[in-house]
């Protein structure tokens, strides 16, 4: 999941997942799509905007059409220019491989996290047993808990079906 979050961002700002820009050409033309895009878009709105002012409408019909579509994105909101957030991604080869990072370190956490979290919850359950059995030593507890986790994980491909 976090690659593919990282590997979603990377193709929305037009950069390579390994952190290497793309070549200036596909960036050109990434760049370019988006600003046409972002002149028809601002075109429209002009239009639309003239041709309700023409007709002797009040403003509240676009402010509904405009509430309807739902609230702006968190950047308009606060004033940035998305190309101009894409353009410092592209630019940056350091921040590129510093947003690598923190998808290999986010992995790396859940990881640890998903194996981890079973095994200190498994070596404290059969730990339990030495209150029953005070003379089952430390190496009877690791065994019984290497062996707990081994069948656990291995039948969990299986899935909660079967």
């Amino acid at each position: 999941g976090t690659f593919a979050l990282y590997s979603l961002l990377c193709r929305h700002i037009g950069i390579k997942p390994q952190g290497a820009p793309r070549d200036p050409a596909s960036a050109r033309s990434a760049a370019s799509k988006a600003s046409k895009a972002k002149a028809k878009a601002a075109a429209a709105a002009r239009a639309q905007q003239q041709g309700s002012h023409s007709d002797g409408e009040s403003d509240s019909e676009g402010e509904g059409e405009a509430k309807a579509r739902g609230p702006r994105p968190w950047w308009q909101r606060f004033g940035v220019d998305g190309e101009a957030v894409r353009a410092f991604f592209r630019r940056s080869p350091r921040i590129q491989v510093a947003m690598w990072g923190v998808a290999v370190m986010a992995t790396a956490s859940l990881v640890g996290d998903g194996v981890l979290t079973p095994s200190i919850s498994v070596l404290s359950a059969v730990s339990g047993l030495t209150v029953a059995v005070p003379d089952l030593g430390q190496d009877v507890i690791i065994g019984v808990t290497i062996g707990v986790l081994f069948v656990v994980f291995a039948i969990q491909p299986l899935g909660t079906g079967k």
